[in-house]
């Protein structure tokens, strides 16, 4: 790693003093001022190697048990310094990073650890320190910088450490008595269809196409192996899908100033009810219309039953971003064809435009089963007859959300 070494000028200064000493007690031919001139450059060379060596073999770490938690808990943090050298440091000091989000308990250091310490030779240190995870989303621990030198104070140098450990802080996932909302069948009887789809998750084989087979389950790489077209097959299911559609754009338009307040309403609602499509074991995808910050595909979080789908559910919800690329509505009208037939839609929003009626409607023309939770502040009329619409606003508010 590089390392920036400070306090030439004062230690050349020495230096240069001390041979100007010397060279006064040659041509004087006085033992005691040599002897002074001898000394005082044997201290500075003893400076300068010892400032070289103070950060060899220095090992600063951390421990964190888990790097995925939820908002609220405390995470319990372990940070180390080791001396794994025969040379002792007079002084050493560390100052390590942390995300603003992350309150430390009782160290009135505010988005940092810093310790300033001496250390033996050979000797280890640690500091535990437990961490309040405020707010949801991606925080950052580091990166950490570490800094010492000679005894004398003459030169100091300073390193880069172990560079940032990120920690993924979910939203809060609220039981449904809680949020206000029914605990029997809250999103409708989603299995009354009774259909039987396809697991992607869940390779089985590949056979020959045919007339009828969907385009995007051609196999490619096969086909043109034996020249041709050949289909994937997947295990069938009988569990229902369910879509979880999070609209990140709280106004219209989509790109004007967003409220921090209804996003947050709206990401709470979405890890709960991932939450409980998780213990209900459907098969749950998600789509959201956020910014993101490397591209990906459409579908957020493809639908899938399998049991770390909640894991990356909610460390999908728990990154978005508060800038919607387009309105929730557009989305849902472009990109209907992609969600498995006999889906339902789960429209997670905080508030209802015109546009979202006829998306909605043309949802359900296509087949699919459409369920409106609304956590928003304004009124509503303009949802088709037969959706199941849960309005949380009344509920949010009353829980300070």
């Amino acid at each position: 790693m590089p390392r920036f070494i400070s306090g030439h000028f004062w230690h050349d200064l020495w230096v240069g003093f001390f041979t100007f000493v010397l060279i006064v007690g040659i041509f004087s031919t006085q033992p005691l001022i040599v002897a002074f001139g001898i000394m005082g450059l044997a201290a500075a060379l003893l400076s300068a190697g010892w400032n070289k060596l103070s950060l060899e073999n220095l090992i600063y770490e951390r421990t964190i048990p888990t790097r995925n938690t939820f908002v609220g808990r405390e995470l319990s943090i372990t940070l180390s310094l080791t001396n794994k050298k025969p040379i002792p440091l007079p002084w050493v000091n560390v100052n390590d990073e942390v995300s603003s989000e992350l309150q430390v308990i009782g160290d009135d250091h505010k988005g940092i650890f810093r310790h300033s310490l001496s250390l033996g030779w050979y000797e280890k240190v640690h500091w535990d320190y437990n961490v309040l995870c405020k707010k949801r989303g991606l925080q950052k621990i580091g990166p950490a910088y570490l800094e010492s030198g000679d005894p004398f104070g003459f030169l100091n140098t300073r390193m880069l450490g172990p560079p940032e450990e990120k920690i993924i802080v979910y939203p809060e996932i609220l039981p449904f008595t809680e949020l206000g909302m029914p605990t029997a069948m809250p999103l409708g009887d989603i299995n009354s269809n009774g259909w039987i789809h396809q697991d992607p998750s869940k390779y089985v084989a590949v056979r020959e196409y045919a007339r009828g087979d969907l385009y995007r389950s051609i196999d490619w790489k096969t086909s043109a192996k034996i020249s041709r077209l050949t289909v994937r097959q997947f295990e069938p299911t009988h569990s229902a899908t369910i879509i979880l559609a999070t609209a990140i754009d709280t106004t219209n338009p989509h790109w004007a100033a967003y409220s921090p307040k209804l996003l947050e309403r709206v990401i709470v609602a979405a890890a709960s009810i991932a939450g409980y499509t998780n213990e209900k074991k459907f098969r749950v995808g998600l789509i959201s219309n956020d910014t993101p910050i490397n591209p990906k595909p459409i579908i957020s979080v493809p639908p899938s039953s399998d049991p770390l789908q909640l894991k990356k559910i909610l460390t999908s919800i728990a990154t978005i971003k508060p800038y919607s690329v387009a309105p929730m509505y557009r989305y849902l009208s472009e990109f209907l064809s992609l969600f498995p037939y006999g889906s339902t839609i789960v429209l997670i929003t905080s508030f209802l435009p015109r546009e979202y009626g006829e998306v909605i409607y043309e949802a359900k023309q296509r087949g699919y089963k459409v369920v409106v939770i609304y956590v928003g502040e304004d009124s509503y009329a303009n949802i088709p007859e037969g959706i199941i619409l849960h309005d949380l606003s009344l509920k949010m508010d009353s829980m300070g959300l």
